[in-house]
């Protein structure tokens, strides 16, 4: 039966489905460096576990998505409190192995922006940043590594004010 009207564009969900895909992308580069022997077991195990708990939420998130769409600023809070709470304990974790995983940050950051507007890209920049310190603060590796927090810092703001100007 074709549809009638005009098909909208969900953000939330369209995020939501992103997220899935990044939880199924972290899990297998985990996978992979304990396959290639790379990360110690205990480690890989944690990260399993982290992994699946997100992804838990993540599908309970998206089902909400589904069964309540709309704007709801409470259940985009609580997403973004669950990316970068997947985000931090990753790269705590994982040290300089899931240094890639900074990636992730900054698109998840642009991504809030983009989807939501300044106020979003605002929150999650402070989210970023916030992450990032919490992860210097937790991690020996990342104590031992000034400059490239720095950097991380300072790319974690200048990215998403660069968006706002444009």
């Amino acid at each position: 039966m074709p549809r009638k009207g005009p098909v909208s564009y969900d953000t939330e969900l369209a995020q939501a489905g992103v997220r899935l895909i990044f939880v199924a992308i972290v899990s297998s580069y985990t996978v992979l460096l304990y396959r290639y022997s790379l990360m110690e077991p205990g480690p890989v195990w944690k990260a399993l576990a982290l992994y699946a708990a997100l992804l838990v939420l993540a599908m309970i998130i998206r089902c909400d998505v589904m069964r309540r769409p709309g704007n709801r600023p409470w259940r985009r809070m609580l997403t973004m409190l669950n990316d970068y709470t997947g985000i931090t304990l990753t790269l705590v974790n994982g040290g300089q192995l899931m240094l890639p995983i900074y990636a992730i940050l900054v698109w998840v950051t642009i991504g809030y922006g983009l989807r939501y507007g300044f106020g979003y890209l605002l929150r999650a920049t402070l989210m970023a940043l916030l992450s990032l310190i919490l992860t210097a603060c937790m991690s020996e590796y990342w104590q031992s590594q000034p400059y490239l927090v720095a950097t991380l810092l300072l790319t974690a703001l200048m990215a998403p004010a660069y968006l706002h100007t444009l």
